[in-house]
């Protein structure tokens, strides 16, 4: 079965504006749970209790408890797509824009890092995709600045630097960010964290800038 199916599988469109309603508000409870405690501690019966909706009103919206997981990861996603869809287009000094880029990776990721955790903790094929999708946009996006700024350097050197170094980025945010031992390291770190993540990005840019010359 495809990601798109499995997608539709288990997320059914709600088709008035009262289920609507009550799509949204069982899925902002479950994303308030889930910053409260871990995933698989989360049941039906007390999203239902919280969410004030029966447990047949929510498996009617949502399938399990994997399908609250996916939908929540969705809203994730339409945030940072929101957020990234002017990402490498701002100042023109690429280190400022650089350390504005990842800065931007560190906040959303220490805000939704019990989500985040919880997904890739999922052992979930299609959240798995999604999260793959989101990594390779960031990579796409990257190789695409990288061409900009330095435009006489070979296209398959351009994008074997944008795919090292966005591998690097996210193996750092999901070992820094997501995996660090405490809350308070997480908020300890975050800027360093960030500057590291620039540091990286800004060597594989130095990089190209040699192969110009």
């Amino acid at each position: 079965m495809s990601v798109a199916k499995n997608l539709d599988t288990l997320l059914p469109p709600a088709r008035q504006t009262r289920s609507q309603e009550t799509f949204q508000r069982v899925l902002d409870t479950f994303t308030e749970m889930l910053n409260e405690v871990p995933f698989d501690q989360i049941t039906i019966a007390e999203l239902s209790r919280r969410s004030r909706t029966s447990p047949p009103s929510i498996y009617a919206r949502f399938a399990d408890k994997s399908a609250l997981l996916l939908a929540a990861h969705e809203t994730y996603l339409r945030a940072i797509d929101e957020k990234s869809s002017t990402v490498f287009s701002g100042h023109e000094d690429p280190s400022v824009n650089i350390a504005a880029i990842t800065e931007n990776l560190c906040d959303m990721y220490a805000v939704n890092r019990n989500l985040l955790r919880s997904v890739l903790l999922s052992d979930n094929v299609v959240l798995y995709s999604r999260v793959t999708l989101r990594i390779n946009r960031f990579g796409d996006g990257l190789c695409e600045y990288f061409a900009r700024i330095h435009p006489d350097a070979e296209s398959v050197a351009t994008e074997e630097a944008a795919r090292r170094a966005t591998s690097v980025v996210f193996a750092l945010l999901h070992q820094q960010l997501l995996f660090a031992t405490t809350d308070l390291k997480v908020k300890r770190n975050r800027a360093e964290i960030a500057a590291l993540l620039a540091s990286e990005i800004n060597t594989a840019m130095e990089n190209l800038k040699e192969q110009e010359s």
